[in-house]
Parts: C-alpha cells; sequence; structure tokens
C-alpha cells in the first residue's frame, strides 16, 4: 500500500450562511470527543458581531472550539471558527488570519478557506456547504475537487437558503448531497477510510492561482509570511499578470478595474488589489451601489428644491420679481424630479440578496 493510500482525511471545512447555524450545531452535536479530523469553518456574519459561534459550539457540541490565533497548528478534534472581519485561511499545517480583500462581499468568506485548503492539502480534505445565499463557496468547492478532496453540499430541499448548497451541486458535481442529519456520519465514515491513490501534481508550473488548481493536484500559493498573497494570488499590481480578459466595468468595492474568469462554466471576477466575485455577488453588489446613488440622488434634489424655495422667499421679501420666478421654476423643476426618483425607489423590487440578508 502506497503512503498516499494510508493518508486519512483530516481536514473538513464547513462554509454557511443564512440558516445554516442550526445544522453547523448539529454536526457538532453528533460528533464524538477524539474526533480524528480538524474542522475549519466560516460563516457569514457582521464586522461588528461580537464572535460568539465558538461559544455556542462550545455549548451544544463535543469538541473543543474557538477562534483561533494567527499562526496556529491545526489540531485534529478541534473547531477553528473564522473571527468576525477576518478571512481563515490554510498555509501548510497552520492556520492563518488575515484583513485581505472581500470576496463575494464577505469577510470572512468561505472561497479563500476552501482554496488555500485545497492548494495544501489535497485529497485530505472534505469540504461541506450548508444553507445560504448566493454562491460564496462553489469555487473553493470546485478546487477542492479537483485537489482529489471530497465535496458535500447540504439538500437544498432542507435548506432553509437553498441558493449556496444548490449552486455548488450545479457547478461542482460534489460527491454527497445530504439532508442535515445525515452529515456528521458521513464525515464519520470519510474520516475512518483511506484515501484511494490520486494522480501526482505534473510537472509544469502555472502562472495563476486559478491555473494550478486547475491541475490535478496544487501546490500550495500561499507566501509565506504574507498571508494576503495566499487571498489575492491574481493581484494584478502585484504579478503584473491579468487574471482574465477585461470586462469595462469597475470593482463595487474600491473602483478598480474588473477581470472576468471562467472555471468550469462558473464564472467569477477580480479587480487590482483582489476583490473576488461570484456573477450573483457581483450583481448583488452593483445593485446595491446602484440603489445607493439613487437615494444620494434624491436627497440632493430634495435639498435642492428647500434651497430654492428659501431663495425665493428671499427674492420676494427684495422684490426681485425676475429672481423670484426664476427660483421659483427651478425649486418646481428639483421638486419634480426628486418625485420620479422617488416612485423609481419605492415601487421598484429589491431582490433578498443584500448582505444583510446573508449573514
Amino acid at each position: 500500500m502506497s503512503e498516499r493510500e494510508q493518508q486519512r482525511r483530516d481536514l473538513i471545512l464547513i462554509g454557511g450562511s443564512a440558516g445554516s447555524l442550526e445544522v453547523f450545531r448539529a454536526i457538532l452535536q453528533t460528533l464524538p470527543r477524539g474526533f480524528p479530523a480538524a474542522i475549519l469553518a466560516v460563516t457569514h456574519q457582521s464586522q461588528s458581531n461580537p464572535g460568539i459561534l465558538p461559544w455556542i459550539a462550545n455549548a451544544t457540541g463535543n469538541l473543543p472550539a474557538k477562534h483561533p490565533v494567527d499562526g496556529e497548528l491545526i489540531t485534529p478534534g478541534h473547531v477553528y471558527i473564522a473571527p468576525p472581519n477576518q478571512h481563515l485561511i490554510v498555509e501548510g499545517d497552520h492556520i492563518r488570519l488575515t484583513f485581505g480583500p472581500k470576496e463575494n462581499r464577505f469577510r470572512p468568506a468561505i472561497d479563500p478557506l476552501f482554496r488555500t485548503a485545497a492548494a495544501a492539502h489535497g485529497p485530505r480534505v472534505i469540504a461541506v456547504i450548508l444553507s445560504g445565499l448566493l454562491d460564496d463557496g462553489t469555487l473553493g468547492m470546485l478546487y477542492v475537487k479537483r485537489a482529489g478532496g471530497v465535496c458535500i453540499a447540504q439538500d437544498p430541499d432542507y435548506a432553509s437558503a437553498r441558493s449556496m448548497p444548490a449552486s455548488a451541486i450545479r457547478y461542482v458535481g460534489v460527491d454527497h448531497v445530504l439532508k442535515p442529519d445525515e452529515i456528521a456520519a458521513t464525515l464519520l465514515r470519510l474520516v475512518q477510510s483511506s484515501i484511494p491513490d490520486f494522480p501526482a501534481p505534473r510537472a509544469e508550473g502555472a502562472s495563476t492561482m486559478s491555473e494550478r488548481l486547475t491541475n490535478d493536484r496544487p501546490t500550495n500559493p500561499a507566501v509565506p509570511g504574507n498571508p494576503d498573497v495566499a487571498i489575492a494570488a491574481d493581484n494584478a499590481l502585484l504579478t503584473g499578470k491579468m487574471p482574465g480578459p477585461p470586462t469595462g466595468m469597475t470593482c463595487p468595492e474600491c473602483g478598480g478595474a474588473i477581470w472576468e474568469m471562467n472555471d468550469g462554466g462558473l464564472v467569477h471576477y477580480r479587480c487590482h488589489v483582489g476583490h473576488a466575485y461570484s456573477a450573483d455577488s457581483f450583481v448583488a453588489d452593483h445593485d446595491d451601489t446602484v440603489e445607493q446613488a439613487l437615494w444620494a440622488a434624491f436627497r440632493s434634489l430634495q435639498e435642492s428644491a428647500a434651497l430654492h424655495v428659501r431663495m425665493t422667499e428671499t427674492a420676494q421679501r427684495a422684490n426681485a420679481k425676475n429672481l423670484e420666478a426664476l427660483y421659483r421654476e427651478q425649486a418646481a423643476q428639483a421638486e419634480a424630479n426628486a418625485e420620479v426618483l422617488r416612485n423609481v425607489l419605492l415601487r421598484t423590487p429589491r431582490p433578498l440578496v443584500g448582505a444583510q440578508q446573508q449573514g
């Protein structure tokens, strides 16, 4: 038996968003003490969230759970939960925390954890996508699959928010689609079985993370001492290389140029500095930006109308008939334009895919 065949799957990644907390708790309640794998988890959360998930996990589960510290050694039988406002990534056998660019509108995001763990540990990884909106985690799970890891999605029909697991099923070809009460038992079975032989990495290198992870077995793209590079390996300002064809669009987060990439039919986007988006999250962020701009324009028009009304009154007291008429006309025009925007804002349905709904 080869050394690879004797290896065990000992790194479990769990990503979730809206509706995932109860499923996550149920998994931890079922897994026994002495579980022979480490669990790294990312759930979408507000940046101001005090980070109570480790407390919840310790109160309901059998495994010790915590927010890790940067550089901490990954230890089997422990649960490491991403702290608020920091990406949780894997570098070798250690955890790294970084304030790198948001991905899919979040920090922490699921994709960076899945991507870096796949690069570091290949077939030893088991990735699980739970309930959530939009599709964070799909691209990262695709990398896990290509690296020989096992991919599990919660059955969308048994999820409070079906979008995230449904996206993973659609694009990745996951190994297991499971009801919530089936996930823990499957994890127990997987960590107790040996890893089938998996092709060795090809000799040729690759220039970007996406290309490396397309190979049979990726190498670790993280740069020691600089975990942000693992988050934004395709950062055009650092590498001088374009990750894909330009789109002519700009990043909603920073205004930088956006490039489009296609991994097995899964379209995603990245800007100069590393902000990354799935297609759905890119649309959602632009929708939010448009709405903010419309409300700002509505406020400005209302202020303009109010100012011109006051100027009209001043001109009237000064008996300046021509100015009074001009200001009155300008006030009416601003009020009419504001009413048009008001009708657009109040009568246009808003999709429930904003950051608040995902968290």
